[in-house]
């Protein structure tokens, strides 16, 4: 039997009692796929109004109906369902034919062909339409216009037989009336009374005259007299037979007139009833159809009545679960507003440690730039000292000559050395504050990892690179001696802000490296990869224009750009970007998919 179980309300699309459902007929067909989508959806606010997953109003069932009353005659039954049809689709060109026919059968001629020239006004081809506008003229004996629409029918279908029937009645209505043998019927001449008035009694009496004259003057009287008596009676006898004929004759054509006529009208009247007939049968045929799916869904419908109640219980039960889940819910919505505004502060205060770091950072990097001075002053004392002891091989070999040149040289080193001693006290302490401000830089980053883990926590979510485009690069300063270090601190932090998905503020400090610093060419392109997730296409493409015109072997650059362009359907820049970074690395395997795609969209 079809009793539902649980497991086909969870997985509707692997139950064998959903599949059986959809194989009956299309109302059982809709109920399945929207009991289906119930069963689907995860969350109640995403579940559909019950207004929008009832079945709409279809004018085709009014009509239909409207059909099967005008079939029984009940034309108000049916003229108020073809209204309902009309009232879902004004525009619906059968309920307009159908209330055509109401009006033809009910003798309403002119409405007939006002509601039938609506239904040609929808659809030019509707041939069935063009028949009843030319039965409508029919009747008002406007043959030239019934002419016109029977062939406008015709030259929809050239074999649509009630056309060529209403023609044919036309002609018969419009010719004279056709004997039997196919010729025209002659005018009956005037019935006759008498036998003196039939021309056919004329010869009788001259036979007659001439045989009492040969009796009279040959025969013997009494055998005349014989004769005469058995001859008149035989005459007699013919005269009544002449006169009946002529009667008879008489009397057949009159009849034969009024048959012609007869059958004349019939003609007309058996192509009306024909073409009725048609409609009928179609009618007919269409509610036998009807039944036959009512009496089978009828019959599905009570052997599976059990199934429903179960079904009803099922969902009630399904309701009360529901109910549950909605309290469920909404109880998780208070610990997740109440989470949420935990979250708010956590985001504030993170906030304030930022600040707080990038004020260290600056500090940082002016101590940075102090140092990079003080190394710049010790190479120089370096230098000095460098020339110095040159000067001091020169002057020992001129010791005996110049001693006190020897002395001066001596005690001028002695007041570098305290010079280079004191530069290097103060280089050790700078590099102890340096190493302090690092360790709070490593705590501050620690801190902000626990954060950045709680939040992860609370909101559920795991947070994942991008696949799709290559990620910003960091750099050292020992990877590159030519660049500025302060270019490098701040490209290293717009990368650590990509990570966080704080694109903003990877964006300026990835501007201000390349201020710093507008020959690097890493800045460029990790300011490429923010506007690329940024969405900002246009403005991704100028950052690794600039980044390939600094680099020309910049592979990343090139993968970047040829999917910045595949993403605004620019498809041959795309291919020809990844065709350079192919040619620069054949190994590159992100490029080899790119490709793939590019070829695949531009076929």
């Amino acid at each position: 039997g079809l009793l539902f179980s649980k497991a086909d309300f969870e997985n509707p699309n692997q139950s064998d009692i959903f599949t059986e459902l959809e194989k009956l007929s299309p109302d059982i067909q809709k109920l399945a796929a929207t009991l289906k989508d119930f069963c689907t959806e995860r969350s109640i606010d995403q579940l559909k109004p019950l207004e929008s997953v009832l079945p709409k109003p279809d004018p085709k069932t009014h009509s239909d109906q409207g059909f099967v009353f005008l079939d029984n005659k009940q034309y108000d039954e049916a003229f108020s369902e073809f209204q309902k049809a009309l009232g879902i689709n004004r525009e619906y060109k059968i309920a307009h034919r159908g209330i055509g026919l109401v009006y033809l059968y009910t003798k309403k001629y002119t409405d007939a062909i006002n509601a039938f020239e609506r239904a040609i006004t929808q659809d030019a081809n509707y041939k069935e339409a063009h028949h009843g506008l030319g039965l409508a003229y029919f009747k008002l004996k406007d043959y030239n216009k019934a002419t016109a629409a029977a062939n406008a029918a015709l030259k929809i279908d050239p074999n649509y037989q009630p056309a060529r029937q209403l023609l044919d009645a036309i002609k018969a209505a419009t010719s004279p009336p056709i004997s039997t043998s196919g010729k025209p019927a002659p005018q009956s001449p005037p019935p006759t009374s008498g036998a003196s008035q039939s021309p056919s009694i004329n010869p009788v009496s001259d036979v007659w005259q001439h045989v009492k004259e040969l009796l009279r003057n040959r025969w013997h009287p009494f055998v005349t007299g014989t004769l005469g008596l058995a001859f008149a009676i035989c005459f007699i006898a013919f005269l009544t037979q002449i006169n009946a004929k002529d009667a008879v004759l008489s009397q057949n054509a009159g009849l034969k007139k009024q048959l012609a006529q007869t059958e004349s009208k019939n003609r007309r009247l058996n192509f009306s009833v024909q073409d009725l007939e048609g409609d009928k049968k179609t009618l007919n045929r269409k509610i036998g159809e009807l039944q036959k799916q009512l009496r089978n869904q009828t019959s599905w419908l009570e052997t599976r009545g059990n199934d429903v109640l179960s079904l009803h219980e099922q969902l009630s039960s399904y309701e009360s679960e529901n109910q549950d889940l909605k309290n469920q819910l909404h109880r998780k919505n208070t610990e997740l507003r109440a989470q949420a505004s935990v979250v708010q502060q956590l985001r504030k205060e993170k906030s304030e440690v930022l600040g707080e770091d990038e004020q260290l950072r600056n500090s940082l990097a002016s101590r940075n730039l102090k140092i990079s001075d003080q190394s710049a002053t010790i190479r120089q004392l370096q230098r000095e000292k460098a020339s110095t002891r040159t000067e001091n091989r020169r002057l020992q070999e001129q010791l005996v000559e110049k001693i006190s040149e020897v002395r001066n040289s001596n005690n001028r080193n002695q007041q570098l050395q305290n010079e280079k001693t004191e530069i290097q006290r103060q280089n050790q302490r700078l590099q102890s504050e340096k190493a302090k401000l690092i360790r709070q830089n490593q705590n501050l980053r620690n801190e902000n990892s626990d954060l950045r883990d709680q939040l992860n926590e609370t909101n559920q979510e795991d947070t994942h690179k991008a696949s799709g485009p290559e990620p910003p690069k960091k750099m050292k300063i020992r990877d590159y001696r030519n660049v500025v270090t302060r270019a490098i601190s701040h490209n290293n932090q717009g990368c650590l802000d990509f990570e966080r998905g704080n694109y903003d503020e990877a964006v300026q400090q990835f501007e201000q490296s390349i201020r710093a610093d507008s020959q690097f060419s890493i800045a460029h392109y990790n300011l490429g990869c923010a506007y690329l997730q940024m969405k900002e296409y246009n403005d991704a493409v100028g950052a690794f224009d600039r980044a390939i015109a600094l680099d020309q072997k910049f592979k990343e650059a090139y993968y970047n750009r040829s999917l910045t362009y595949f993403k605004t359907s620019r498809f041959q820049k795309a291919k020809q970007d990844a065709t350079n970074a192919l040619n620069i690395d054949p190994n590159y395997q992100l490029v080899r998919r790119l490709l793939t795609a590019i070829e695949n969209h531009q076929q």
